[in-house]
């Protein structure tokens, strides 16, 4: 007989939440929690023991031993190796078992690896962020996709609360991982242009520094005009608070297969319109000149004109705050977390 309603595999290490997986894996199962309670739902991390085979093998076989439904919480890569030990574990068991995305290449890793269509397709339900890549999943032969949106418990500033405006030079900020497929290195580069007869913008950034960029992310600071500044790592639950006070929040990937930031969510909550690069779900996330301006990914001509383009309309800028307001509605936890649970309990 199952214990627990619900498990979930993924990673929970709250103490080193700096990643968007781990972020979202928290969030979900304290919201299920929440919906279910403490002793229906399930928690196995296999972070710390993923490289322990014989340790990760007994922690997965109870969690589906005891459980009724098991949600897999993991990205794209994560389908040739766990999920795929899950699917066969299941074969034994024959749980409820879905696998929820974090991020959207899982359309490359099935062109890359076939193998992951078969994988896939024994489980109940996988769980998408965009229109987009379900699109693309379809067209590669898969029918059991639903779509549930990123989400984040954070403190929703109100339109109230927004400032009225802002004093030039116009403060910036970029809260991400802090690593070169995001385009931190571009983005300093095109500030120090645009401030190189006048300094129009500054520049605060948060984030982990990603371990293979280390050594450039400091090569880069040691020439930092005093108008650029890094800050550490900022609590992934207390974003908004910070965001809140800027004009503008810089989110300059080069990744084509960004899901659904949770920076983004970040700014839709503080009411902090976003500069980014075009990602190919971007348009499934943000509304052109209404939350925010896109640039076509690693086009940093066009993302210089862009931001100078907000220098001279700061009113544009500051109109899409109520819009940022009013968004953040749909990535509220209570909201997506029903959606969620409809799901798991086999209601949709």
């Amino acid at each position: 007989m199952a214990r627990y309603r619900i498990c979930v595999v993924g990673r929970f290490n709250r103490d080193n939440a700096c990643d968007g997986q781990t972020i979202k894996t928290i969030e979900v199962v304290e919201e299920l929690v929440k919906k279910y309670g403490e002793k229906n739902v399930r928690q196995t991390c296999y972070a710390k023991i993923r490289d322990n085979k014989p340790k990760l093998l007994m922690a997965l076989l109870g969690s589906f031993a005891t459980s009724e439904v098991v949600m897999v919480a993991a990205n794209s890569t994560g389908v040739g190796n766990l999920l795929k030990v899950c699917t066969l574990i299941n074969k034994i068991f024959r749980r409820k078992l879905y696998f929820m995305l974090v991020g959207a290449a899982l359309h490359e890793e099935i062109d890359q690896n076939p193998a992951a269509l078969p994988i896939l397709k024994q489980c109940k339900g996988i769980l998408l962020e965009t229109e987009t890549l379900k699109k693309a999943l379809i067209d590669r032969g898969l029918d059991n996709l639903y779509i549930i949106p990123n989400f984040k418990k954070l403190r929703r500033f109100t339109l109230d609360e927004q400032p009225t405006e802002f004093s030039k030079p116009y403060k910036l900020i970029y809260m991400s991982r802090i690593v070169g497929l995001k385009g931190v290195t571009e983005m300093i580069r095109e500030l120090k242009r645009i401030n190189e007869n006048e300094v129009k913008f500054t520049l605060d950034m948060y984030g982990l520094i990603w371990p293979d960029y280390a050594e450039e992310f400091e090569a880069l600071r040691a020439d930092f005009p005093d108008y650029i500044k890094y800050h550490g790592i900022c609590d992934a639950w207390k974003t908004t608070e910070v965001i809140h006070d800027y004009f503008l929040q810089l989110f300059p990937t080069k990744c084509p297969t960004e899901g659904q930031p949770a920076s983004i969510i970040d700014s839709f909550f503080a009411g902090t319109p976003v500069l980014s690069g075009r990602w190919n779900s971007c348009h499934d996330m943000l509304r052109e000149g209404e939350t925010g301006i896109s640039f076509p990914l690693e086009d940093f001509d066009a993302f210089r004109e862009k931001l100078e383009y907000c220098y001279d309309h700061p009113e544009e800028v500051m109109a899409m705050r109520e819009h940022c307001v009013r968004e953040a509605e749909l990535f509220m936890p209570e909201k997506v977390i029903e959606d969620l649970a409809k799901i798991l309990d086999g209601e949709k």
